[in-house]
């Protein structure tokens, strides 16, 4: 289109097989290795700052919702560990099956998160919320270190991941375990 709108000298728009010639020769546009060279304008943090980052994100979940860490099962769906408790992953696809039977809904996933996170941490309600809080630690660290790389920088990072964390209605999510949010946020 560039090429088009130019004139051959003569009054007369380039032909296509100038205009691909142009091209060719890379006289209208810029080589490969020029655009390539070009400054990248993402900061992706480094180690130490992804270290850092991670270490006073786990932190303030341990100062925020550390007290879950001596709870027992509790409420929302944590009935489900010890009323039909996974015994081998091989029980995943009755559970499918079942879930679609009894309330409409197909979720795999979410029973593979079920049956794998009981054949990890057993009926041990300590090691289900430390691992909850792992995982909330895991998912404002990665909502970190996407923004980080697209660009933005560190304090608007910051405040953005405490919103995440303390504010809307997500935030039950870091305390309970077996709620499919709290992988799906992962």
């Amino acid at each position: 289109m560039v090429c088009a709108a130019r004139s051959s000298g003569t009054g007369v728009p380039y032909s296509l097989d100038d205009t691909k010639r142009l091209v060719m020769d890379r006289t209208v546009l810029p080589s490969v290795d020029v655009i390539a060279s070009r400054p990248h304008q993402s900061v992706s943090p480094s180690r130490r700052e992804g270290v850092a980052a991670f270490l006073l994100i786990a932190t303030a979940f341990l100062l925020l919702f550390g007290s879950v860490l001596d709870a027992e099962f509790y409420v929302v769906e944590d009935h489900i560990l010890f009323r039909r408790g996974p015994t081998a992953f091989g029980d995943w696809w009755t559970r499918v099956v079942q879930d679609v039977q009894a309330y409409g809904r197909f979720r795999p996933g979410y029973q593979a998160y079920v049956v794998l996170g009981f054949a990890l941490l057993g009926p041990h309600p300590h090691l289900w919320h430390a691992a909850v809080l792992l995982c909330g630690s895991a998912t404002c660290w990665f909502l970190y270190a996407a923004l980080r790389t697209l660009g933005a920088d560190v304090v608007s990072t910051a405040v953005f991941v405490l919103l995440v964390l303390l504010t809307g209605t997500q935030h039950w999510i870091w305390i309970n375990l077996i709620p499919a949010e709290t992988s799906g946020m992962l």
